[in-house]
């Protein structure tokens, strides 16, 4: 109920203990895009100012993470009707903060704001700046966690991009793509590692997995969708961080799948210029007769 709300983020925000902090947002996040409406206009206020202000002060990953939920949960229904502009003022300080733990929140609360086509229209106004952010974010020096929430949320913007159609989205997707596929492949690198590899990285495994999924979703979209200039000029990009994650066998099954639907895409909806490509021809069909003997071997194994 609505009335559970504020209560919540106040536990969310002052509980000594983190886990109950990680838990309290994580149901407030469930709760509270239904049952904002019916909070009085007081508590609104007094959820989002205690919303970002824990957010800004937050020690704990998992909490904060959270937390940073909630926030792109609830603005991706306030931005484009009431608005929230603390919200976008936090983001915006937050992407040039020293501390590397603001960067990432930034950059994952625009990965969740991307997600809503109506919450995403916000940035396009401003479409230089935002791809300037990103691009930030994509080669932060310091915090390879920042370069990977990064890598999220340029996927997750990159829908906005191809939906966009112009000359302006083609260029910005132009600019970001080649940045973008050099991140996948340090998180392909990693989920191919092992949890060891992905920790390195500053995230665990269900948040490298979700990147991934964001990336290789991209990539896909890029492949059927972007104009044939733009996926030919990164064909070799996107062939190679894809077979990468498909042979990758210390991935999960799950996660490697991603690397043969994005290889899959490419023959399907690029088949000339595959088909022009002899060297990328030949590692697909190796990799289809690699994967055929893999699935052969589990099934035989099955059988025993």
């Amino acid at each position: 109920p609505a009335a559970a709300a504020l209560p919540l983020a106040e536990r969310a925000a002052g509980s000594a203990a983190p886990e109950v902090r990680q838990l309290a947002a994580v149901l407030l996040r469930r709760r509270i895009v239904g049952h904002y409406g019916e909070m009085p206009v007081e508590a609104r206020a007094q959820l989002k100012a205690l919303l970002l202000a824990r957010l800004g002060v937050e020690p704990d990953a998992s909490p904060r993470r959270a937390l940073a939920a909630v926030a792109s949960a609830l603005g991706a229904v306030l931005l484009p009707t009431e608005g929230w502009p603390e919200l976008l003022q936090f983001v915006s300080s937050a992407t040039q903060a020293p501390t590397a733990e603001h960067r990432e929140v930034a950059m994952l609360v625009l990965a969740e704001l991307f997600e809503t086509p109506s919450a995403a229209a916000i940035f396009r106004p401003h479409l230089t700046a935002t791809v300037q952010v990103l691009l930030s974010g994509l080669a932060d020096p310091h915090a390879p966690q920042v370069r990977t929430a990064s890598l999220r949320a340029v996927g997750a913007f990159a829908t906005s991009l191809l939906d966009g159609g112009d000359e302006p989205s083609t260029s910005a997707l132009r600019t970001l793509l080649p940045a973008a596929l050099e991140v996948a492949r340090t998180c392909v690198a990693a989920a191919v590692g092992g949890g060891d590899a992905a920790r390195a990285l500053g995230v665990n495994d269900d948040e490298l997995h979700k990147t991934l999924g964001a990336a290789f979703e991209m990539l896909m979209e890029v492949v059927e969708s972007a104009p044939s200039a733009l996926v030919k000029a990164n064909i070799g990009a996107i062939a190679q961080v894809s077979l990468e994650l498909a042979h990758g066998a210390g991935a999960d099954a799950d996660v490697r799948a991603h690397g043969f639907h994005a290889l899959t895409a490419l023959a399907a909806y690029k088949c000339k210029l595959v088909a022009k490509n002899g060297e990328l021809l030949e590692h697909l069909v190796g990799l289809g007769a690699k994967a055929t003997g893999e699935w052969d071997e589990a099934d035989d194994d099955d059988d025993d």
